[in-house]
């Protein structure tokens, strides 16, 4: 999961040009999202800024539980072995931390996230291994964690912006993320929803410098601006959100200044004086203390996890995910268990980063990011296959590779 589960994707730059390329921080007077908050005009891109994060710069969870299936062409073999169509594979438990960084008029999302897959009849139960119906080899379980899952925000005119994929470039267009209303339901409840469709390779457009085909199906890109001739393995997929906060929780989530009134009358019958006092809304904003109190829906259809050995191209078999997940304080109101499982397998889960790193120079319209956004993918190939092969002449371990010497 990418719980940015905001409005755009960010094409990641390669941590080679990070090495090289100045950066500049968020300076610590620079660094309060809550000033831009209180400048926005419009209360829905007020809720809208607090689904990505919290006002007041504090760290945030979004804890996910959910489900993965297995969508089969065909609903898969009569009898037998094999994954048949809808086939509960998974459990799937972690969360996502984030928080916000202002930089000038620009607010980041900065945030990591991990998901353990766990039994399917034991959700507190994470898997370490898994058997392939298809091959009747035994598999280790890798879990989504993705160290950096980026997004950005501008606050400009009183109005948030959502920054889309060509940041850095003469062609950087905002669009306001509110453009199209959340969706009101009939008891005031607000839905903001996210619809994102993944169309990529994973070594196009300068994203990820990963050549391995994952065993994806090839075909071509969809998006002009990938300027991308002929045919490779191509990553698709669609990712689906919903943000949903209930009226109460939004008057919550907008709190107002108030003052108290004094007000004193002659009383027409005692003709006494009586002092009364209530109190009012002075008109004010002010910044929300807490995360708002959203509850968030997510499907995603993909390939299979690289984990499973089942390859895209080869079986046209697909993983559907569906989750919920809700906002707590931060990594203290996980449950015990897992934040034990987090700690044991990487502390760094425990906080969002410290900031988002832009390349030093850039005009006050556009900035270049210098981080990556990783992926189920991009975090496989990271922790399992680079450097994991000296007789490779790129020292890579390749996914078919990994998979003929990780089966059991």
């Amino acid at each position: 999961m990418r719980l940015r589960r905001t409005h755009f994707a960010l094409v990641a730059i390669s941590a080679l040009a990070a090495s090289f390329i100045p950066v500049v921080q968020a300076t610590a007077e620079d660094t309060d999202p809550g000033p831009l908050y209180l400048s926005l005009y419009r209360n829905d891109d007020k809720l809208a800024l607090q689904y990505a994060g919290r006002p007041d710069g504090k760290p945030m969870v979004f804890r996910i539980s959910g489900q993965v299936y297995a969508q089969v062409p065909g609903g898969g073999p009569a009898a037998g072995t094999g994954l048949r169509q809808g086939a509960k594979l998974f459990n799937l438990e972690g969360y996502n931390i984030r928080k916000l960084v202002r930089n000038k008029d620009y607010i980041y999302l900065v945030s990591r996230e991990i998901l353990f897959y766990t039994d399917p009849a034991d959700n507190r139960s994470i898997l370490k291994t898994w058997k392939n119906p298809n091959d009747g080899k035994t598999y280790p379980v890798v879990p989504i964690a993705n160290d950096t899952v980026n997004s950005v925000y501008r606050v400009k005119d009183g109005v948030l912006y959502g920054v889309p994929a060509l940041i850095g470039t003469a062609n950087q267009l905002e669009s306001p993320v509110n453009g199209t209303p959340p969706t009101v339901l009939g008891d005031g409840t607000k839905v903001f929803v996210s619809d994102i469709p993944l169309n990529y390779a994973l070594n196009d457009d300068g994203r990820y410098g990963i050549a391995d085909p994952f065993g994806f199906a090839t075909g071509y890109t969809s998006r002009a601006s990938d300027k991308f001739t002929g045919t490779t393995a191509r990553y698709t997929g669609l990712e689906a959100f919903d943000f949903w906060i209930s009226p109460a929780d939004q008057l919550k989530a907008l709190p107002m200044e108030t003052k108290v009134v004094t007000e004193t009358k002659v009383d027409a019958k005692t003709k006494k004086k009586v002092t009364t006092s209530k109190t009012v809304e002075t008109g004010n904003a002010l910044i929300p203390q807490g995360p708002a109190n959203y509850l968030n829906s997510w499907t995603r259809i993909s390939p299979m996890p690289p984990f499973t050995c089942i390859g895209e191209a080869a079986t046209g078999i697909h993983a559907i995910y569906h989750a919920r997940a809700w906002t707590l304080d931060g990594f203290d109101s996980v449950e015990p268990w897992i934040k034990e499982a987090v700690l044991a397998y990487d502390e760094q889960y425990k906080e969002p980063p410290l900031t988002a790193p832009v390349k030093e120079g850039a005009s006050a319209d556009r900035f270049i990011p210098l981080w990556q956004n990783q992926t189920s993918w991009s975090s496989f190939f990271n922790k399992e296959l680079k450097g994991k092969d000296d007789t490779a002449s790129d020292k890579n371990l390749t996914w078919a590779k990994w998979c003929s010497t990780k089966a059991s």
